[in-house]
């Protein structure tokens, strides 16, 4: 946790699997490591249980939830539900769990929505229920799925021995879907892991990918916060969710450096507005970006700062200038690309007409 005087920033990692399902570790081990790399939360995702939600709660400074990974008959449209006590019925659609998740007060997201690959291998499971509308948001970055999509492709060896290399940016397909929904309503966007820790075999070689430890240096989000998490994991759980269902997040690639720092504010004489909220529109509106703290300590940081309204990127700086005029209502975020790589990614402001 940072905090900056005027917010408090927390940093975590989501999607998260463990020998309740297909990952190799257990809940102890996982988090141990998650505090060993100076997480301040932790969201695990098993497929269709919540037998270790016992395992919740605060682990000295990290926040641990249990939420579970729901998927149809036919294992696809996969989503991420938190705040369940129970598992729901295994026959349910898509259409069906993802408003029974709205219905009891739960927390959904879609998981890697956009999947494209052709592999027996890895085949892959997108969304296609577009009929349910009940989510309240979508993984833009999800790393297992990203790194699938390559080895799917070409230079397997290569990926194998290093998997974070290949982390580009989000695809443009899942981005755009995400300005479609919050010109609609909001619907927070977040990195996500998709963590396993799998073996892979090749040739006589079995090659250990992801070890959780570099999971958990790839794909961070972050929350943004006026108060701080209660020390009550049930209040502090509450106010989690809360804020992302505000869209008070953004999310970054830790492997080129660490995002801790960067906020994104709209300003005018009626006061200052953070990533998620509302302000509206006048001609004195500026938009700020904070620079992560590590880019005033590397002068030789190549940064292009896009703003992005209503899905089309209408300017850019670099790194030497950090303001933007507001000249339309419209729904704003920021990305940051760092040496021709995405790095930073922060969800909206909403401008309205006055």
């Amino acid at each position: 946790m940072i905090q900056d005087g005027k917010y408090y920033e927390y940093c975590g990692v989501i999607h998260v699997h463990t020998t309740d399902s297909d990952g190799t570790k257990t809940h102890d081990e996982v988090i141990e490591i998650a505090q060993e790399t100076g997480l301040d939360f932790l969201l695990f995702n098993d497929h269709m249980t919540l037998k270790s939600k016992g395992k919740q709660g605060w682990h000295d400074k990290l926040l641990v939830i249990v939420g579970y990974e729901i998927n149809d008959k036919d294992n696809h449209n996969h989503f991420l539900a938190y705040g369940l006590d129970e598992v729901l019925p295994a026959e349910l659609t898509a259409h069906e769990y993802v408003h029974k998740v709205a219905e009891s007060g739960g927390f959904g997201i879609l998981a890697h929505p956009d999947e494209v690959r052709v592999s027996e291998k890895f085949p892959p499971y997108p969304w296609t229920d577009w009929e349910a509308k009940d989510f309240h948001g979508l993984e833009i970055w999800n790393h297992l799925s990203a790194w699938t999509e390559k080895i799917a492709t070409s230079k397997l060896l290569w990926w194998l021995i290093h998997p974070r290399s290949f982390l580009t940016t989000p695809t443009e397909r899942v981005l755009k879907l995400w300005d479609e929904e919050n010109m609609r309503r909001k619907v927070v966007g977040i990195g996500s892991i998709d963590a396993h820790e799998h073996r892979y075999g090749f040739f006589l070689l079995r090659v250990l990918v992801f070890p959780y430890k570099v999971h958990f240096n790839t794909i961070r989000t972050y929350i943004i916060t006026k108060k701080p998490l209660s020390n009550d994991f049930k209040e502090a759980e509450n106010q989690f969710f809360d804020i992302l269902g505000n869209c008070q997040v953004f999310f970054s690639n830790h492997k080129l450096g660490d995002a801790s720092g960067f906020n994104f504010t709209a300003s005018n004489n009626n006061g200052e507005t953070i990533i998620g909220e509302q302000i509206n529109y006048n001609s004195e509106l500026k938009f700020r970006v904070n620079l992560p703290n590590i880019v005033h300590k590397d002068n030789s940081a190549n940064i292009e700062i896009r703003l992005i309204c209503n899905g089309k990127m209408v300017q850019k700086t670099n790194e030497n200038n950090t303001e933007f005029e507001c000249r339309e209502p419209g729904i704003y975020r920021v990305e940051l690309i760092k040496d021709e790589k995405g790095w930073v990614y922060s969800n909206h402001i909403r401008v309205v007409g006055a």
